[in-house]
């Protein structure tokens, strides 16, 4: 199984030759190309990327103005070659040795996944390790629960990787302007909407730099910006779904989408009531989906 790496940067001189030694020392060794975007850095980064991997054949480095990281995912989509799975990464991130290696291990073993992500390791100003679940889990189909309550089931970019089959449904992206910042939330959502399967590793495999110049981390917003970034979402899941021909049937899918999720509990349960509210289903479907959410809660 053939893997590509997307590095994206922007004057992160001081810390892209850590991200990308950490891909290029991985265990695994199918890694077809290590793709650098340079989004316009100023600080030096593509001497020392010249001057550091230039006999290196693995690696593409590629140098555009600055236009932000949705700008520069859609440009390394017109890179990628010989793969099956893309694996992404920040250029202040690190993966640990054997990150790759274990994701496609679950890649190989289970063909239905599509989608897969970790927990990171927080390191920099912040030392701690965030659990995004209490184990490895299943997190199945989440198209209703990403339509109707937005749920958000993955990680920040560098803790992301999926099938190449399901990227191209997502990218390219227009709107480049209103993702300059957060464009993961565009793979995360995007990839649920068009019926990614989902996998949540319990491992802290990649290690989460942060710094000063973090670009989302630790920022807060105001109501103005917030306001903005709904309108964006919407404009988002309109074309998502348009682009892929998506339709909601709730009535077909949500039972088929609660079993995917392993394993099942309590949470899980209650959201899923929250999903037929939200979607206006009558008082007797609800009593019919809920007796049927309690029938399948524990059967594997």
């Amino acid at each position: 199984m053939n893997v590509n790496v997307i590095v994206t940067t922007y004057n992160y001189a001081a810390y892209i030759a850590h991200a990308v030694d950490s891909v290029l020392t991985q265990t695994y060794g199918h890694i077809t190309r290590v793709i650098i975007i340079d989004d316009g850095s100023t600080d030096g980064t593509a001497d020392l990327i010249d001057r550091k991997y230039n006999q290196n054949k693995k690696i593409v480095f590629v140098q555009k103005d600055n236009g932000g990281q949705l700008s520069a995912l859609n440009y390394a989509l017109t890179h990628i070659r010989d793969c099956d799975v893309v694996f992404f990464l920040d250029a202040d991130d690190m993966y640990c040795e054997n990150y790759i290696e274990e994701a496609v291990h679950h890649y190989k073993s289970f063909r239905d996944y599509d989608f897969l992500f970790c927990k990171r390791q927080f390191f920099g100003t912040v030392n701690r390790i965030e659990r995004k679940y209490a184990s490895d889990s299943v997190c199945g189909f989440s198209v209703l629960r990403t339509y109707y309550l937005k749920e958000w089931v993955g990680n920040a970019i560098s803790m992301v990787s999926m099938r190449h089959d399901i990227l191209k449904k997502i990218l390219p992206f227009p709107y480049e302007n209103e993702w300059k910042v957060r464009a993961d939330d565009c793979l995360v959502w995007g990839s649920s909407l068009v019926g990614a399967k989902k996998y949540y590793m319990d491992k802290a495999l990649v290690k989460y730099r942060v710094h000063q110049k973090n670009y989302h981390y630790g920022k807060t917003c105001s109501t103005d910006v917030l306001f903005k970034r709904q309108l964006s979402i919407n404009k988002l899941f309109h074309y998502i779904m348009c682009k892929n021909d998506v339709h909601i049937d709730v009535d077909k899918m949500v039972l088929l989408e609660f079993v995917s999720i392993q394993p099942r509990n309590l949470s899980h349960f209650f959201q899923f009531v929250h999903l037929l509210i939200r979607a206006n289903k009558t008082f007797v479907a609800q009593i019919y989906y809920i007796l049927c959410f309690f029938l399948y809660m524990w059967r594997k």
